[in-house]
């Protein structure tokens, strides 16, 4: 079995799934990225090594690149031209489409029509084509224009995975009165709504900290409502750093707030939290945190946008510090024991071969990784989570 994946560039997000697939296959995996990392990635840390042994550029090594698409069983496809997507038609090839939700801005009925059109000619031309949902919405979305019915896995992302031995260390070891934001200082990512919490959290006269981490357009703007709002005390904000510092201010931080709205396809600082032993409270709209989280279990959502919501949420974990030892410990689990890029590639090797040999529609899964993909919309997990 022959596997490979294109897409626009590799990235650390994506290093611990192609380095599992790469063993698990015996070398027959390749990794073809079709651009270079941006910069404004490069200074949020995505940074990741580019002599890995299944790594290609199409610019550079097209003629390699194209020996293996051509030589492929299963094409993966992620972020790349639709060219590729027809000569894979052209071959008979097993199409997996990797993808988060297509409609991050909404419906936007006008465009419905036009899209019907072109998602179909993109999409629906190899008769083994699938969707790997990597998102909560994802396949309700591409459901609307249908697309992918009875062809769509639950799917994701899967960084690195840490492991602590005993993981009872890490949990008794935070700070429980300290509350970490991390992520792209952007409008649609809500850290307002972090300084919303603090500011209420000093009104009521809680011990707390709160860190923010990452660069962005509201830079400016959350600077000048700290000193407006006499926050400088309580918050911290400490720009752009790498992948291993992020880790090591979640190990630090007793809870971890995830503010994005619906433009959050994924969320792969969710999986890092979680594998950090932080107790979570994420925005339900976020399409990465319903399924990894189970409400009061290994983590809490509420409604986005909601910033009661999340101020009560987390005023009751500053509260309870023993339930941020347990959401904690039991997030990590969900990271070591099943969503982690060792379990995805067997998964989705397994998946594969049951494709290979014939089946349609095969559900060798029926929870978790590469199960049938969840069809649920944002209204209905809302109101399940009021």
């Amino acid at each position: 079995m022959k596997v490979v994946f294109i897409t626009n560039f590799y990235n650390h997000h994506q290093a611990a799934l192609a380095h599992a697939l790469y063993q698990m296959l015996e070398g027959n995996f390749a990794f073809i990225q079709t651009q270079a990392i941006p910069e404004e990635r490069l200074a949020l840390g995505y940074a990741a090594k580019h002599d890995e042994p299944f790594l290609y550029d199409y610019a550079l090594q097209k003629e390699t690149c194209d020996a293996w698409l051509e030589a492929a069983d299963v094409l993966m496809f992620g972020q790349a031209s639709t060219k590729f997507l027809r000569s894979a038609a052209r071959r008979k090839q097993i199409v997996l489409h990797y993808s988060e939700r297509p409609l991050k801005d909404g419906p936007e009925w006008h465009k419905y029509i036009p899209r019907v059109i072109k998602w179909h000619k993109a999409y629906a031309t190899a008769k083994q084509n699938y969707l790997l949902a990597a998102g909560a919405y994802t396949a309700k979305e591409y459901r609307r224009f249908f697309l992918y019915r009875h062809r769509a896995y639950t799917w994701g992302y899967f960084p690195n995975t840490y492991r602590y031995d005993p993981a009872e260390s890490l949990a008794s070891a935070k700070d429980k009165a300290s509350i970490l934001w991390c992520g792209r200082l952007l409008d649609w990512k809500h850290p307002d709504d972090a300084l919303t919490v603090a500011s209420r959290l000093k009104k009521e006269g809680y011990r707390f900290s709160l860190t923010v981490v990452g660069v962005g357009n509201m830079e400016a703007a959350l600077l000048g409502r700290i000193a407006e709002e006499g926050l400088e005390a309580e918050v911290r904000m400490v720009g752009a750093v790498d992948a291993e510092s992020v880790r090591d201010y979640m190990e630090r931080a007793g809870i971890f707030l995830m503010t994005s709205d619906e433009k959050e396809g994924w969320g792969v600082v969710l999986n890092e939290a979680m594998n950090s032993g932080c107790a979570v409270v994420a925005s339900h709209a976020a399409g990465g945190a319903p399924i990894l989280l189970r409400q009061n279990d290994n983590g809490y959502l509420y409604p986005s946008g909601n910033t009661e919501a999340l101020y009560e949420r987390v005023k009751y974990l500053l509260d309870h510090p023993a339930e941020q030892e347990r959401l904690g410990l039991s997030a990590y689990r969900t990271v070591t024991e099943h969503w982690n890029a060792e379990t995805a590639a067997e998964r989705l090797i397994t998946l594969i071969r049951c494709m290979m040999n014939g089946d349609v529609y095969p559900m060798p899964y029926t929870d978790g990784i590469c199960s049938p993909a969840l069809l649920l919309s944002e209204k209905e997990q809302s109101f399940k989570i009021l």
